[in-house]
Parts: structure tokens; sequence; C-alpha cells
């Protein structure tokens, strides 16, 4: 059984078992994008909904059981509901730009000055203790992605920024609003997991973007939490959660 089909190790073991005749499964750890390699060589795959397969149906995915399983990491939060409180998620990843999310910060404690912040870097960032030490400096509290579930995190935010990362679905799934930060040539277009195509998110790449986007959604509160259903199976059936 695997959960990642892009570590070396992991395609070698499975190349082994396939030699041997030993059944493979894949059940994937995270939404997959759309640039990541073809599913293959799997005897079946537990995918998390419609995206994931009509991805690798493109891609010529066949003689491999499908199953379409949703989010079964969300079970622990059945039937919880949580006051929603006015902190805002800083999320960058190992592609974003560390100056411009220093800039976001600053500017975002001037602008909504009632708001708390946490900065969550991705665990694998290089520049991990750098994004610990701005977040001592500005004086705003840090989530360490090791020690805190990401659904854990979720629960102390509002509203999230993120990158090209795929913290955007964990968010709008627990019904949390947020924002994709394009901030560099690399992110312009890309989109991988195609949520901004999917209108899971909107997007912005200037701070006045993003002041209308969160002042539009402050005074009427709305979240394309419908959309998640292309994603994840289980959403809105019977089976949620």
């Amino acid at each position: 059984m695997f959960s990642n089909e892009l570590h070396y190790k992991c395609r070698i073991i499975k190349d082994v078992e396939n030699f041997f005749n030993i059944e493979t499964i894949y059940i994937p750890h995270a939404q997959e994008p759309k640039s990541f390699p073809l599913i293959e060589k799997y005897d079946s795959c537990f995918l998390p909904g419609k995206y994931f397969y009509e991805l690798n149906l493109k891609r010529g995915l066949k003689n491999t059981k499908i199953f379409l399983l949703g989010n079964p990491k969300f079970d622990s939060l059945a039937d919880k509901y949580y006051d929603k409180i006015d902190t805002i998620g800083i999320c960058p990843n190992t592609a974003d730009d560390f100056t411009k999310y220093e800039e976001l910060i600053k500017i975002l404690k001037k602008e909504f000055s009632s708001y708390d912040f946490i900065l969550r870097p991705h665990h694998s960032d290089r520049k991990f203790k750098k994004w610990q030490s701005l977040a001592k400096s500005l004086n705003i509290s840090f989530s360490h992605s090791k020690k805190q579930n990401v659904s854990s995190f979720i629960k102390e935010i509002s509203i999230m920024i993120a990158g090209e990362s795929n913290i955007h679905f964990e968010a709008t799934y627990l019904d949390v609003k947020s924002f994709y930060y394009i901030n560099n040539v690399f992110l312009e277009n890309r989109d991988s997991y195609k949520i901004i195509e999917n209108n899971l998110t909107p997007s912005f790449s200037n701070f006045n973007q993003l002041f209308k986007l969160i002042n539009d959604y402050l005074n009427e509160p709305e979240n394309n939490i419908s959309n998640v259903e292309y994603y994840y199976e289980n959403f809105n059936s019977i089976y949620k959660f």
C-alpha cells in the first residue's frame, strides 16, 4: 500500500512488487497537481474524487480498479462545529517569495488591526527557521506544521491566504474562506490543482485586490464550499465525514 506516487523509493518498491505479482494499492496523501506523473501499475487506487480520477483518465489510466473514497482524514471532525474567530492564517509554500509575504503580513496587520494572525509555512521549506523568526519579529502566532495538524490549525482561523498549496482544499472543506496569492512569476497561470479554474478560491496578485476580496467576503460571507464535491466524493453525501 502506497501514499506517495513521486518518491523514488516508493516507485522502486512498487515496480519490484509488480514484478513478483504482489497486489499494490495506492491511496494518495493529498490532491494531485495536473503536472504530476500518471498513476500507473497499481492494482487498485482509492482516490478522493472525480477530479483525481478524470485527471488520470486523460493521461491514459487503465487496468486499475478505481474507488472514489472522499477524504477520511476529516472523520475526527464529524458533527463538530466551531465558532469563527477573527484570525487570518498565512500559509506560504516552498515556491513563495519570502519578502512579499513579509510585506503582506505587515500591511494586513495595519488594514485589519482587529484580527489576529497565524503564520504556517510548509514543513519542508528551507526557509522554515526564517519564517519562525519573522513571526516572532512581527509578534504574530506561529503554527508548526509538524506539530499541529492541518485540521487543528484551520479550526483557529476564519480566513486563509496561501499560494500553490493543497491546504486550500482543507480550508474550503471546513468552510474557511481561502485566497490564492500569486506572488511570483512561477505561480502565474499555474493553478496546478485547478482550484481557481473550478472556482474553489479567488486569486489575487496585489494588495488592493486582496483587500477588496476580504471586505466583499466580510460584508457578504460566501464560500464556494459546494465546489469541493468535485474533489471529494463523500462531500455533501450521506457519507460526509
